[in-house]
Protein backbone atom coordinates (compact mmCIF):
# COMPACT_ATOMS: atom_id res chain seq x y z
CA UNK A 1 0.00 0.00 0.00
CA UNK A 2 2.75 2.65 0.47
CA UNK A 3 4.67 1.48 -1.98
CA UNK A 4 1.34 1.87 -4.51
CA UNK A 5 1.14 5.75 -2.91
CA UNK A 6 4.53 6.81 -3.32
CA UNK A 7 3.61 5.43 -6.79
CA UNK A 8 0.77 7.67 -7.30
CA UNK A 9 1.81 10.52 -5.60
CA UNK A 10 5.48 10.63 -8.06
CA UNK A 11 3.30 10.40 -10.85
CA UNK A 12 0.94 12.83 -9.91
CA UNK A 13 3.73 15.11 -9.27
CA UNK A 14 5.26 14.76 -12.66
CA UNK A 15 2.45 15.21 -14.73
CA UNK A 16 1.77 18.45 -12.67
CA UNK A 17 5.32 19.68 -13.95
CA UNK A 18 4.60 18.72 -17.58
CA UNK A 19 1.43 20.65 -17.24
CA UNK A 20 3.43 23.50 -15.75
CA UNK A 21 6.17 23.36 -18.21
CA UNK A 22 3.88 23.47 -21.39
CA UNK A 23 1.70 26.16 -19.91
CA UNK A 24 5.07 28.38 -19.50
CA UNK A 25 7.01 27.06 -22.51
CA UNK A 26 7.74 29.48 -25.58
CA UNK A 27 4.79 28.36 -27.65
CA UNK A 28 2.34 29.06 -24.82
CA UNK A 29 4.18 32.41 -24.25
CA UNK A 30 3.61 33.32 -27.90
CA UNK A 31 -0.48 32.08 -28.23
CA UNK A 32 -0.62 34.54 -25.06
CA UNK A 33 0.81 37.59 -26.27
CA UNK A 34 -0.47 37.12 -29.56
CA UNK A 35 -3.81 36.95 -28.17
CA UNK A 36 -3.45 39.86 -25.85
CA UNK A 37 -1.80 41.85 -28.81
CA UNK A 38 -4.46 40.65 -31.70
CA UNK A 39 -7.62 41.66 -29.61
CA UNK A 40 -9.29 44.52 -31.01
CA UNK A 41 -8.83 46.90 -28.24
CA UNK A 42 -10.31 50.46 -29.24
CA UNK A 43 -8.05 52.40 -27.08
CA UNK A 44 -5.22 50.35 -28.83
CA UNK A 45 -6.17 51.26 -32.86
CA UNK A 46 -6.73 54.70 -31.79
CA UNK A 47 -3.37 55.25 -30.74
CA UNK A 48 -1.73 53.14 -33.17
CA UNK A 49 -3.81 55.65 -35.95
CA UNK A 50 -2.74 58.83 -34.23
CA UNK A 51 1.13 56.59 -35.04
CA UNK A 52 0.82 56.33 -38.30
CA UNK A 53 -0.81 59.97 -38.88
CA UNK A 54 2.45 61.38 -36.92
CA UNK A 55 4.72 59.70 -39.06
CA UNK A 56 2.93 60.06 -42.23
CA UNK A 57 2.90 63.77 -41.80
CA UNK A 58 6.68 63.92 -40.53
CA UNK A 59 7.89 61.91 -43.30
CA UNK A 60 5.57 62.05 -46.24
CA UNK A 61 6.28 65.52 -47.99
CA UNK A 62 3.47 66.27 -50.45
CA UNK A 63 4.81 69.59 -51.34
CA UNK A 64 2.79 72.76 -51.29
CA UNK A 65 0.01 71.81 -53.99
CA UNK A 66 -1.65 68.47 -51.36
CA UNK A 67 -2.60 68.25 -47.39
CA UNK A 68 -3.49 65.71 -45.79
CA UNK A 69 -5.83 65.43 -43.00
CA UNK A 70 -6.50 62.62 -40.84
CA UNK A 71 -10.06 63.07 -39.08
CA UNK A 72 -11.40 60.72 -36.10
CA UNK A 73 -13.61 57.95 -37.94
CA UNK A 74 -16.22 55.17 -35.94
CA UNK A 75 -14.16 52.51 -36.66
CA UNK A 76 -10.69 52.77 -34.29
CA UNK A 77 -8.97 50.32 -36.60
CA UNK A 78 -9.95 52.56 -40.11
CA UNK A 79 -7.98 55.30 -40.13
CA UNK A 80 -9.66 58.14 -42.40
CA UNK A 81 -7.51 59.91 -44.98
CA UNK A 82 -8.41 62.82 -46.75
CA UNK A 83 -6.37 64.77 -49.65
CA UNK A 84 -7.04 68.56 -50.40
CA UNK A 85 -5.75 69.84 -53.26
CA UNK A 86 -4.42 73.34 -52.59
CA UNK A 87 -5.64 75.64 -56.17
CA UNK A 88 -8.96 74.11 -56.81
CA UNK A 89 -10.03 73.22 -53.58
CA UNK A 90 -10.92 69.06 -54.77
CA UNK A 91 -10.86 66.69 -52.21
CA UNK A 92 -10.34 63.12 -51.89
CA UNK A 93 -11.28 60.91 -49.15
CA UNK A 94 -10.35 56.96 -48.26
CA UNK A 95 -9.45 54.94 -45.43
CA UNK A 96 -6.52 52.58 -44.38
CA UNK A 97 -7.00 49.16 -42.56
CA UNK A 98 -4.12 49.84 -39.81
CA UNK A 99 -4.48 46.47 -38.72
CA UNK A 100 -3.75 44.71 -42.52
CA UNK A 101 -1.52 48.13 -43.10
CA UNK A 102 0.95 47.44 -40.41
CA UNK A 103 -0.30 46.01 -36.93
CA UNK A 104 -0.37 42.43 -36.90
CA UNK A 105 2.84 42.03 -38.27
CA UNK A 106 4.25 44.44 -35.00
CA UNK A 107 2.00 42.38 -32.75
CA UNK A 108 3.25 39.00 -34.65
CA UNK A 109 7.02 40.45 -34.24
CA UNK A 110 6.40 41.92 -30.11
CA UNK A 111 5.24 38.04 -29.51
CA UNK A 112 7.86 36.54 -30.96
CA UNK A 113 10.47 39.12 -28.29
CA UNK A 114 7.98 38.10 -25.66
CA UNK A 115 8.35 34.73 -26.27
CA UNK A 116 12.13 34.57 -26.72
CA UNK A 117 14.55 33.83 -23.49
CA UNK A 118 16.19 37.41 -23.54
CA UNK A 119 17.02 39.87 -20.70
CA UNK A 120 14.61 42.81 -20.64
CA UNK A 121 17.33 45.16 -21.55
CA UNK A 122 18.29 43.09 -24.55
CA UNK A 123 14.72 42.44 -25.54
CA UNK A 124 13.70 45.92 -25.58
CA UNK A 125 16.99 47.00 -27.95
CA UNK A 126 15.53 43.85 -30.38
CA UNK A 127 12.12 45.68 -30.02
CA UNK A 128 12.86 49.05 -30.47
CA UNK A 129 15.33 47.88 -33.33
CA UNK A 130 12.49 45.93 -35.10
CA UNK A 131 9.62 48.11 -34.77
CA UNK A 132 11.84 51.16 -36.53
CA UNK A 133 11.29 49.89 -40.31
CA UNK A 134 7.89 47.79 -39.12
CA UNK A 135 6.25 51.42 -38.56
CA UNK A 136 6.67 52.45 -42.19
CA UNK A 137 4.67 49.45 -43.60
CA UNK A 138 1.48 51.84 -43.45
CA UNK A 139 3.38 54.31 -45.85
CA UNK A 140 3.22 52.19 -48.53
CA UNK A 141 -0.55 52.08 -48.88
CA UNK A 142 -0.79 56.14 -48.73
CA UNK A 143 2.31 56.60 -51.39
CA UNK A 144 0.83 53.54 -53.35
CA UNK A 145 -2.78 55.26 -53.35
CA UNK A 146 -1.69 59.04 -53.79
CA UNK A 147 0.69 57.97 -56.70
CA UNK A 148 -2.16 57.87 -59.58
CA UNK A 149 -4.30 55.36 -58.07
CA UNK A 150 -6.73 57.97 -56.53
CA UNK A 151 -7.89 61.34 -58.75
CA UNK A 152 -5.60 63.28 -56.68
CA UNK A 153 -2.12 62.93 -56.84
CA UNK A 154 0.14 63.93 -53.82
CA UNK A 155 3.60 62.11 -54.84
CA UNK A 156 5.59 62.31 -58.18
CA UNK A 157 7.65 59.25 -57.93
CA UNK A 158 8.37 58.44 -61.43
CA UNK A 159 7.43 55.70 -63.15
CA UNK A 160 10.62 53.20 -61.86
CA UNK A 161 9.42 54.45 -58.18
CA UNK A 162 5.72 54.46 -59.01
CA UNK A 163 6.52 50.79 -60.04
CA UNK A 164 8.50 49.74 -56.78
CA UNK A 165 6.07 51.32 -54.61
CA UNK A 166 3.18 49.19 -55.91
CA UNK A 167 5.64 45.76 -55.76
CA UNK A 168 6.29 46.60 -52.22
CA UNK A 169 2.88 47.05 -51.87
CA UNK A 170 1.49 44.04 -52.58
CA UNK A 171 3.88 41.70 -51.12
CA UNK A 172 4.97 43.25 -47.74
CA UNK A 173 1.13 44.51 -47.14
CA UNK A 174 -1.51 42.74 -48.94
CA UNK A 175 0.00 39.45 -49.37
CA UNK A 176 -1.47 37.47 -46.22
CA UNK A 177 1.38 35.18 -45.23
CA UNK A 178 3.78 38.23 -45.28
CA UNK A 179 1.59 39.26 -41.75
CA UNK A 180 3.87 36.47 -39.96
CA UNK A 181 6.49 35.68 -42.44
CA UNK A 182 8.05 39.42 -42.31
CA UNK A 183 7.86 39.57 -38.66
CA UNK A 184 9.96 36.41 -38.52
CA UNK A 185 12.49 36.76 -40.83
CA UNK A 186 12.91 40.34 -38.83
CA UNK A 187 12.87 38.26 -35.76
CA UNK A 188 15.79 35.67 -37.20
CA UNK A 189 18.24 38.77 -38.68
CA UNK A 190 17.95 40.17 -35.70
CA UNK A 191 18.60 37.14 -33.57
CA UNK A 192 21.11 35.77 -35.76
CA UNK A 193 23.24 39.49 -35.38
CA UNK A 194 23.38 39.92 -32.07
CA UNK A 195 22.60 37.05 -29.85
CA UNK A 196 23.61 33.93 -32.34
CA UNK A 197 24.57 31.59 -29.39
CA UNK A 198 20.72 31.65 -28.15
CA UNK A 199 19.14 31.44 -31.59
CA UNK A 200 21.11 28.10 -32.49
CA UNK A 201 19.76 26.71 -29.19
CA UNK A 202 16.61 27.67 -30.13
CA UNK A 203 16.80 25.85 -33.09
CA UNK A 204 18.21 23.24 -31.97
CA UNK A 205 15.55 22.85 -29.32
CA UNK A 206 12.78 23.23 -31.62
CA UNK A 207 14.72 20.72 -34.37
CA UNK A 208 14.99 18.41 -32.02
CA UNK A 209 11.48 18.85 -29.44
CA UNK A 210 10.23 15.68 -30.43
CA UNK A 211 13.06 13.40 -29.36
CA UNK A 212 13.17 15.64 -26.12
CA UNK A 213 9.51 14.66 -25.19
CA UNK A 214 10.39 11.32 -25.84
CA UNK A 215 13.07 11.11 -23.40
CA UNK A 216 11.08 13.19 -20.48
CA UNK A 217 8.67 10.37 -20.59
CA UNK A 218 11.19 7.73 -20.70
CA UNK A 219 12.89 9.50 -17.52
CA UNK A 220 9.86 8.70 -15.01
CA UNK A 221 9.55 4.87 -15.51
CA UNK A 222 13.30 4.49 -14.83
CA UNK A 223 13.18 6.95 -11.68
CA UNK A 224 10.41 5.16 -10.66
CA UNK A 225 11.79 1.90 -11.16
CA UNK A 226 14.48 2.77 -8.73
CA UNK A 227 12.62 4.40 -6.03
CA UNK A 228 10.76 0.30 -6.49
CA UNK A 229 13.88 -1.07 -5.50
CA UNK A 230 14.94 0.90 -2.57
CA UNK A 231 11.52 0.48 -1.17
CA UNK A 232 11.75 -3.02 -1.88
CA UNK A 233 15.59 -3.39 -0.19
CA UNK A 234 14.73 -1.52 3.18
CA UNK A 235 14.46 -4.00 6.40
Amino acid sequence: MAVAGACRENGERVKARAGLRRLTSAPARFAGALLLLLWPWPIVGRAYARVVAGTARLLLDTGPAVAFRFPPGDDPWRLRIIADEIQTGRFVETALDLRRAGFIVIAVFVALLLATPLRWRRRAGLLALGLAPLSLLPLLPIVALFSGALPIRAFHPGPVGRAATGIAYHVLVTAPGMAFALPLLLWLLLMWRFDPTRLRALLLRVLHGERTDVVHHVRPAVAQHRLDRAIARRP
